[in-house]
């Protein structure tokens, strides 16, 4: 998951460089980055289905900045592909069915149904 922010108000100092920590929501934080001189971050081995809170702090050469507003988010990705789809028909109706899928971290919210 990629992070960005825009660097903000330095008070004269130049930025050295930001820290950037995570925590499982609500958990306590551990450091990610501690060099990180650009105003971006990948992170890396998320776990779908879990919300991570993020925090980016500037150093300059006084030390580090209070947190920017923290960062919320669930951790997921697009759902699989149903599987096991079946047509029938019902008098004049088509009924089509299928297995659920694997949500990938976040509620399917709906399906869509082509027909062509």
């Amino acid at each position: 998951m990629g992070l960005t922010w825009s660097a903000g108000s330095n008070g004269g100092s130049t930025i050295i460089d930001y820290r950037i920590s995570s925590a499982v929501s609500g958990g306590s934080y551990s450091v990610l980055s501690t060099d990180t001189s650009t105003t971006s971050y990948q992170a890396t081995s998320l776990t779908a289905g879990v919300t991570y809170d993020f925090k980016v702090e500037a150093r300059t050469v006084y030390g580090y900045s209070s947190e920017a507003s923290l960062l919320n988010l669930l951790c997921a990705t697009i759902a699989a592909v149903p599987t096991s789809v079946a047509t029938s028909i019902v008098g004049s109706t088509v009924k089509i069915e299928w297995s659920l899928t694997t949500t990938n971290g976040a509620a399917i919210s709906a399906y869509k149904v082509y027909i062509s």
